[in-house]
């Protein structure tokens, strides 16, 4: 296994096709525009404003707490704002509110689920060598998209069931540290030490099944199942790629929270020369997260194809 040509490699297949981080972009754009007109549909953006305004004045420039300097008028526009926003807040909450938020919500997920689909679609095109279509990746799409659903679906019950038995010993422990204390304390702290293992050794024996279920067109539960059987006896190099998978993700949920802080101020500040800076700034992070994102996708991809060429991935043949 060659970890530097991998990443090498994807590297240079991302600065190749760089059109690729576009669904992804998209997403980030779609759920900015979304939350703004929801905060305008809440009708607490001058609210929102008013709690800046505080923010700024309570802690200064540097960040630094300063008490002394907030006024009485600062403090009631603050009550005031704080009273109107939950009042805005409260006349929204109802059920046929509460239902088309849900909704709405559903559709975007749904929406940013699909193009999820088409990303890892569009990483196998070029990690396979084949032309870059878009046509034909739309219809890929199309017709993995529920085996993809059914995939996260197995994955999810897994997890729920892993989640159900550590929390069975958990109250095990826990009856038994009623009984006697230190034991009882001792079993809880082995419990999540060993429910953190197990999780682990898991999600290292099933680091290719997403590249498996896309690249060999295989079907979901076969997806999961070759991916176990593969990494046999192959956990150090799968633990190595997994690793590294999980340090790039890291880097991208850094440029999550940005992105979180970015709707927000932009859906804030109207203040122009501020949006001037924070715009152009919010766009780069969006294009920085995209390429982080897709990146990962294409070194998984990569890391699997170099792990079967080096003859670390033993082929399973299933029944379709």
């Amino acid at each position: 296994m060659d970890i530097r040509q991998n990443f090498t490699s994807s590297y240079e297949d991302l600065l190749k096709n760089k059109i690729i981080v576009l669904p992804t972009f998209a997403v980030s754009i779609m759920w900015t525009i979304a939350f703004v007109f929801f905060l305008l549909f809440l009708g607490i953006i001058d609210d929102l404003n008013d709690f800046s305004a505080f923010t700024d004045q309570y802690y200064g420039e540097k960040g630094i707490s300063q008490p002394s300097t907030i006024n009485d008028e600062a403090l009631a526009r603050y009550s005031e704002a704080s009273d109107s926003a939950w009042a805005n807040i409260k006349t929204f909450v109802n059920t046929r509110n509460i239902i088309m938020l849900v909704i709405v919500i559903f559709i975007l997920a749904l929406i940013s689920y699909y193009i999820s689909c088409l990303t890892f679609v569009l990483v196998a095109m070029i990690v396979k060598k084949s032309k870059l279509n878009w046509s034909e990746a739309l219809k890929l799409t199309n017709k993995i998209f529920w085996r993809y659903n059914f995939f996260y679906l197995i994955a999810i019950l897994i997890f729920l069931l892993y989640i159900v038995v550590m929390l069975l010993i958990l109250i095990l422990s826990v009856y038994i540290m009623k009984v006697k204390i230190l034991f009882g304390i001792i079993l809880i702290i082995v419990s999540i030490l060993l429910a953190l293992a197990v999780l682990f050794y898991f999600l290292v024996r099933l680091t290719f099944a997403v590249p498996i279920l896309f690249l060999e067109n295989k079907t979901a539960y076969n997806s999961l199942k070759d991916a176990f059987i593969s990494t046999k006896n192959r956990f150090k190099e799968t633990a190595i790629v997994f690793g590294i998978y999980v340090g790039i993700s890291i880097a991208f949920g850094f440029v999550g929270n940005v992105f979180f802080e970015s709707m927000f101020d932009l859906a804030v500040f109207r203040d122009i020369a501020r949006l001037a800076v924070i715009i152009p700034i919010t766009i780069l992070f969006y294009i920085l997260s995209s390429f982080i994102h897709v990146f990962s996708f294409l070194f998984l991809f990569d890391s699997y194809i170099d792990f079967k060429k080096s003859g670390f991935i033993k082929q399973v043949k299933t029944k379709r």
